[in-house]
């Protein structure tokens, strides 16, 4: 497994690509859609270790995304 930090879960898949997009612009990290259904999540990582996850939440607030928290799942 690997950290992630949530950004947010969706019902809608075009809502999950839309923030996927937001986060993308506004981050230099790689964001990705899971889920199926009625739940998408929208993820950013996998993290290294050496990231400081504040300054990167506080980043994903910045683009209008607040509440992002940390995740362990697969790659």
């Amino acid at each position: 497994d690997a950290s992630f930090l949530q950004v947010a879960a969706v019902s809608d898949l075009q809502t999950a690509d839309r923030i996927s997009k937001r986060v993308s612009a506004a981050l230099d990290r790689p964001v990705r859609v899971l889920g199926s259904g009625n739940l998408y999540k929208v993820q950013v990582g996998p993290l290294e270790e050496s990231v400081r996850i504040e300054s990167l939440k506080s980043a994903i607030a910045d683009a209008g995304f607040s509440g992002a928290f940390s995740v362990q799942a697969p790659r």
